[in-house]
């Protein structure tokens, strides 16, 4: 259509154009437009694609480096790239080092937040387990009893790493002479059993709540041993005193 049929054209006519005549007119009239528009979105679309490309460069070259860094330099990579992938698993290889350095309060430190965070499930039920057992290496039986105790009722763990931590702080319970409250977690897990008979992780673990509860009842348990194994030494000291 040529651009002196365009301008003789008012409203009311248009109407009676076919629909590729009106895309014709349209496209006569606002080519410039319409030219502009989509310069501006081929613009756009390069300027998203190379920062994409861009961004997903920096974010392997980081994933690599925290896959990467040495002992002396994880922490660092650590602090450099704290939302990068794969963060979870470097804090889990930190806190083995600090464990190894026996820095034992920065370990616990940093499984238990690691622990409470929103990772994969399976990293923050081996960060949970291991946070118990640091505190336990470090010495603080109460604050290792209470970190395996607390797993028990954590709504998302599985049910073996529930009976593995219900075990680990009866165990701690027994050895501070807190019976009942080893028994009370022993219960919890032996009840479950019936329900739990196809999770071969819970059946190993709830196995040794159950051994351990027969010790307690039985009273055949080391601290009890130990104590019969002083009396004698006891009764030797009031004799030589006399």
């Amino acid at each position: 259509m040529a651009k002196r049929e365009v301008k003789s054209i008012d409203g009311f006519e248009k109407e009676l154009l076919s629909e590729s005549e009106r895309v014709e007119l349209f496209i006569s009239k606002y080519w410039l437009k319409i030219a502009i528009a989509s310069l501006i979105v081929i613009v756009i679309g390069v300027a998203v694609y190379a920062f994409m490309q861009r961004a997903e460069k920096k974010t392997l070259a980081a994933q690599q480096e925290l896959f990467s860094a040495s002992k002396e330099k994880l922490a660092a990579a650590i602090a450099a790239h704290p939302d990068a992938p794969g963060i979870e698993l470097a804090r889990l290889r930190q806190a083995t080092y600090l464990q190894e350095d026996k820095k034992y309060d920065e370990a616990a430190d940093m499984l238990k937040a690691l622990a409470a965070s929103d990772a994969d499930i399976q990293i923050r039920q081996i960060a949970a387990i291991n946070a118990g057992s640091v505190l336990e290496k470090a010495g603080k039986l109460a604050d290792a009893a209470a970190a395996y105790a607390a797993i028990v009722d954590m709504n998302d763990f599985s049910s073996g790493v529930k009976a593995e931590a219900a075990f680990q702080a009866a165990r701690i319970y027994v050895a501070q002479k807190k019976v009942a409250d080893a028994k009370k977690l022993l219960k919890r897990m032996i009840d479950r059993k019936a329900g739990v008979m196809n999770d071969m992780s819970f059946m190993v673990w709830v196995s040794q709540c159950e051994q351990l509860m027969t010790a307690i009842e039985n009273g055949d348990l080391p601290v009890k041993a130990a104590a019969k194994k002083a009396a004698p030494a006891a009764k030797a000291a009031k004799a030589a005193k006399k």
